[in-house]
């Protein structure tokens, strides 16, 4: 199970300037780029490993209703709950046997 859920409030614009990239970067770093590491290789050792019943393993990563309703100020967080809500699809699709 993966449930990571780092961010920061910042809002995209503010009187000083723009939102910094390097901070966007590292929640998704944390969030998103983590979460598909994780999975990724989860899946890999499930698919090397005996089945027990017919099933290898489940793989959950949550995600946030940030994802669908995102908030001022969490526009990085927002982000990556809806790129880990979008990748649980295909991940799903992609480990199915075929």
């Amino acid at each position: 199970m993966s449930a990571a859920g780092g961010g920061i409030a910042k809002r995209t614009l503010t009187k000083p300037g723009p939102h910094d990239l390097e901070s966007f970067q590292s929640v998704i770093d944390l969030n998103l780029i983590a979460t598909f590491n994780i999975s990724r290789l989860a899946a890999f050792h499930m698919a090397e490993s005996a089945p027990e019943d017919d099933e290898r393993g489940v793989i959950i990563n949550t995600a946030s209703i940030a994802a669908f309703e995102g908030r001022i100020g969490q526009i990085a967080y927002s982000a990556t709950k809806a790129g880990i809500a979008g990748m649980n699809g295909c991940v799903e699709s992609a480990n199915q046997p075929g």
